[in-house]
């Protein structure tokens, strides 16, 4: 089967590596053939595509630049008002996208290295969108409510084209705001299945557990405990495993 793992994150921040590795790890236990691509948070013009996805792309297929990505300034030029009009530019590119699936149409929406990643997540059997923390709203801000909204796309495009959807091992809200709150809800409650990586979201955050009350939610351990060594001399400290150890994540 292929696997098209979503929001992954840079190399740079070792704990979400290890997420992203860890499902990697977890997709070949319970699937020896898996086809296994990941989906970067940046689009095809960023160049941490290529540059911050060393580690992890030992344990897929390819990494692939993101379907909406974070908004680059335009021009090259440091700033903000620029940055919104980029992202305003992909915002209607990305709703275009889901008008038409037609190879025409894509090609003048998208350039070659989104369609590499377009085709991907098309044909792909499963999209997971991998662990972590990264959606949520911490106020009402107008930089707030389109990072949710780019990070949701994945789901919407997903579900345009009638695919798997599993959120797995993440941690869901606050979500701050009452469009932000709908979008969420009306999103999310589409999802095939949510695994959940600590129980207080649903008892902190009454959208999370609306979300949860419509789709198959169950809560496990963060992904990043399942990590294995590719070999044991790799490992960063000695471990006497004659003592008690504690590991933090």
């Amino acid at each position: 089967m292929k696997y098209a793992v979503t929001h992954c994150y840079t190399d740079k921040n070792k704990g979400d590596a290890a997420i992203i590795i860890a499902t990697s790890q977890l997709i070949k236990k319970v699937d020896s053939n898996a086809d296994i691509s990941f989906i970067s948070t940046y689009g095809a013009k960023d160049c941490r595509v290529d540059n911050e996805h060393e580690l992890i792309k030992n344990y897929g297929g390819r990494v692939l630049p993101a379907l909406f990505g974070e908004p680059l300034s335009l021009f090259g030029i440091k700033n903000d008002k620029l940055r919104i009009v980029s992202f305003l530019i992909d915002l209607v590119r990305f709703i275009l996208l889901l008008i038409s699936k037609n190879y025409i149409f894509i090609k003048v929406l998208l350039n070659k290295k989104e369609r590499e990643s377009f085709k991907f997540f098309n044909t792909a059997d499963v999209i997971i969108a991998k662990g972590g923390s990264y959606l949520y709203t911490e106020n009402t801000s107008l930089r707030q409510t389109f990072s949710l909204l780019r990070m949701l796309y994945p789901f919407i495009l997903a579900r345009r084209y009638k695919k798997k959807i599993v959120i797995f091992s993440q941690s869901l809200g606050p979500i701050e705001g009452r469009f932000n709150q709908w979008i969420f809800k009306n999103v999310l409650s589409n999802i095939d299945s949510i695994f959940l990586r600590e129980s207080l979201c649903l008892g902190n955050y009454k959208v999370v557990k609306d979300v949860c009350g419509k789709v198959s939610c169950k809560t496990i351990p963060d992904s990043a405990f399942f990590l294995k060594s590719d070999k044991q001399e790799d490992l960063p400290v000695d471990i006497d495993i004659s003592k008690y150890n504690i590991g933090y994540t």
